[in-house]
């Protein structure tokens, strides 16, 4: 097998190893001069930061949208509370002017 001028077989040579032995210096762009092993620590790096990235973003995503469902479950809770409340007071405030009526007919006379 010939190996081209961008590839270096690194092997066992830095203990770092892609999944065919080699590693392609022109993707590497600025680290080409870099021993290979800390090239190959940098895309691990990013590799898990891209993993740990995406296995939390169902949960942030998940997390928000039950706090928006529970936002507006709580809000309409308040809301019928409220309605309730202000049902109650209508209600009150009618039995007390009707018991009034009586005493200011009276009154009146």
């Amino acid at each position: 097998m010939e190996e081209t001028r961008t590839q270096a077989n690194v092997g066992c040579m830095c203990g770092v190893a892609s999944s065919r032995g080699k590693i392609d210096f022109d993707r590497l762009g600025a680290f080409s001069g870099v021993c290979a092993r800390r090239a190959a620590a940098m895309k691990i790096r990013s590799q898990l930061t891209i993993l740990l990235l995406a296995s939390a973003l169902p949960i942030v995503v998940f997390a928000a949208v039950l706090t928006a469902l529970f936002w507006r479950q709580q809000r309409e809770a308040f809301e019928q509370r409220f309605q309730e409340r202000v049902r109650a007071m209508a209600v009150a405030l009618d039995r007390e002017h009707e018991s009034s009526r009586p005493v200011r007919r009276r009154a009146g006379r």
